[in-house]
């Protein structure tokens, strides 16, 4: 019962329209707040955390949700980008677009570990292991979601 729960509510984070669509804004706001609520949802249901440690855990969860949404609207705005910048061969564009999501995956590593060291310190190593496979986890299915979406950059003519 419990892997059927986790796999619909994985379902459900996944089956998302695309995200890049042009003006689609009010949209993308309404699927991220759902996933907000599912995601959420999908990490209590894991985590199985006593009262006491769930007290501990929620707060520094809350913090690290809304840095994680901070980093979130800079990819969306760098996926924004990509239509635009497929078939442009400029190796400017080209740079500037990985140097972007370079940062962006540095950024997001940045946050996990800060975050982890956090509730390590507060509550106890192994639930924040937990948690950071958790939310490595959850990161991997709307990574998949989202990059089944994104153009390919074309290739340069030979």
């Amino acid at each position: 019962m419990k892997k059927m729960l986790a796999g619909l509510i994985l379902c459900t984070l996944t089956l998302a329209t695309p995200l890049a669509a042009d003006g689609v804004d009010s949209y993308i706001e309404l699927l991220r707040s759902d996933l907000q609520a599912d995601k959420r949802l999908l990490v209590e249901y894991s985590m199985e955390l006593s009262e006491e440690d769930a007290e501990l855990f929620w707060p520094i969860y809350d913090d690290y949700e809304r840095e994680r949404i901070a980093l979130g609207d800079r990819q969306l705005e760098l996926i924004k980008k990509y239509p635009d910048a497929v078939n442009v061969t400029g190796p400017e564009t080209v740079r500037d677009l990985s140097a972007d999501w370079l940062a962006l995956r540095s950024d997001e590593v940045k946050l996990v570990t800060k975050y982890y060291k956090k509730a390590e310190k507060q509550i106890r190593p192994r639930i924040a292991a937990r948690w950071m496979q958790i939310e490595y986890r959850v990161g991997l299915l709307i990574g998949v979601q989202l990059a089944s979406e994104i153009p390919l950059i074309e290739p340069v003519p030979r």
